[in-house]
C-alpha cells in the first residue's frame, strides 16, 4: 500500500473516529458512495492503522488503596468501588469481589482463623473453588454465640472455608462467652481442650471483621446475642469504647477498654492478634468507619479488605 493510501486511510479515520463525521458526509467530502467509506473504515482497521483499546472499569479502586496503606502503614488494601449501591447489596458485593481477592494473601501451609460476623462469612461464602488451591490449615479465632445466626458464626466460616479448600479443619466447639470466670477457667485448663486453645499460637493469617458500639443499636453480635447487655454496653460506651474485635473491646485509638466480659470469653487475645504475622480485616459501612480506623491504628489489621465510601471515610480527619 502506498503512501498515500495509507494518508487516506488515516485521513478518514480521524474524521469518522476523533471527529464524529458521518459515512455520509464522508462520502459527500469524497465524492465517492457511502459503500467505498465503509471500505476504507474496514480496511484501516485490518492494516492496524485503526486500533482499539477496551477499557473495563475496575472493580477496585486502586487511588484509595495506596492512600489507605500509605496513612495507616498496613501491607495491602483492597478496596471496592460500591457506588450508587445500598448498605445490603454493599455487604454482598464487598464479599464477592473480596472473594476474588482473598486466595491471593494466603500461601501454602499458612494456618488461617477467622472470626464470625456478616462480612466475613459474606466473603467466604463467595469463595470460587477453582481459586482454592493452596494447601492450608483452618480454625476459628474465638468460639460461637449460642443466640447467633448459624451462617454468621465463626464456626460457619471456617467450615465452609475448609471445603472449599480441601482444608484440615480445626474445629473451636465452644461458646464464645462463658457464664462465669470460673467455668472459663476450668474449661481452658481441661487437657481435652488445650489443644484447641494452642492452635491460636500457630495461626499465621487472620481473617476477622469488626463490630460497632456506635448508634442506638450498636452493629455488633455481641450486643445482638444478647451478651453485651445496656447497662455493660453504657458503660463501656463512657470508657471510650467504639468497636468490638473477638468480643474484645477497643476505644478510637485501638486501645483495649476492659470489660466485666474480659474473662469469660473464648477468643484470640488482643495481644495474640497483635503478634499474628499477617491479619486481613474485612468490613464496611458507615456505622464501621470508626471502629474499622481503631483497628488499624491499634494494629490488629495488617490489611484490610473494604469498600471505597469506607475508604474514603478512613482517610476524612485522618
Amino acid at each position: 500500500m502506498s503512501v498515500k493510501d495509507e494518508q487516506l486511510l488515516a485521513w478518514i479515520s480521524e474524521e469518522f473516529y476523533c471527529k464524529g463525521i458521518s459515512q455520509v458526509d464522508l462520502a459527500k467530502k469524497l465524492r465517492t458512495s457511502k459503500a467505498t467509506v465503509s471500505r476504507l473504515i474496514q480496511k484501516a482497521v485490518a492494516e492496524g492503522i485503526v486500533r482499539f483499546e477496551i477499557t473495563v472499569p475496575r472493580q477496585n479502586n486502586v487511588q484509595l488503596e495506596k492512600e489507605l496503606e500509605e496513612v495507616f502503614g498496613i501491607s495491602r488494601a483492597v478496596v471496592i468501588n460500591t457506588n450508587l449501591l445500598d448498605e445490603q447489596d454493599k455487604m454482598d458485593h464487598v464479599g464477592r469481589i473480596g472473594a476474588e481477592f482473598l486466595p491471593t494473601f494466603l500461601n501454602d501451609g499458612d494456618i488461617v482463623g477467622l472470626s464470625g460476623g456478616r462480612s466475613v462469612n459474606s466473603l467466604v461464602k463467595h469463595l470460587a473453588q477453582e481459586d482454592c488451591t493452596k494447601q492450608i490449615e483452618i480454625t476459628q479465632l474465638s468460639g460461637v454465640y449460642s443466640e447467633q445466626a448459624p451462617q454468621n458464626s465463626s464456626l460457619y466460616a471456617a467450615e465452609h472455608m475448609a471445603r472449599k479448600f480441601g482444608s484440615k479443619w480445626h474445629p473451636l466447639l465452644l461458646p464464645a462467652v462463658m457464664g462465669s470466670v470460673h467455668s472459663r477457667d476450668v474449661l481452658i485448663n481441661d487437657p481435652a481442650f488445650k489443644k484447641s486453645f494452642g492452635i491460636f499460637e500457630k495461626i499465621n493469617v487472620a481473617v476477622l471483621g469488626v463490630g460497632s458500639l456506635l448508634g442506638d443499636i450498636p452493629d455488633s453480635d455481641l450486643y445482638r446475642t444478647g451478651y453485651l447487655e445496656e447497662d455493660e454496653l453504657q458503660k463501656l460506651k463512657k470508657q471510650g469504647a467504639v468497636g468490638v474485635i473477638l468480643s474484645n473491646f477497643i476505644d478510637a485509638d485501638g486501645n483495649p477498654v476492659p470489660s466485666s466480659l474480659k474473662e469469660r470469653i473464648i477468643s484470640m487475645s488482643l495481644d495474640q492478634l497483635k503478634a499474628v504475622p499477617f491479619s486481613i480485616g474485612v468490613a464496611n459501612g458507615p456505622g464501621k468507619v470508626l471502629p474499622v480506623r481503631a483497628a488499624l491504628k491499634g494494629g490488629y489489621y495488617k490489611s484490610i479488605i473494604t469498600d471505597s465510601e469506607t475508604a474514603a471515610s478512613l482517610l476524612e480527619n485522618k
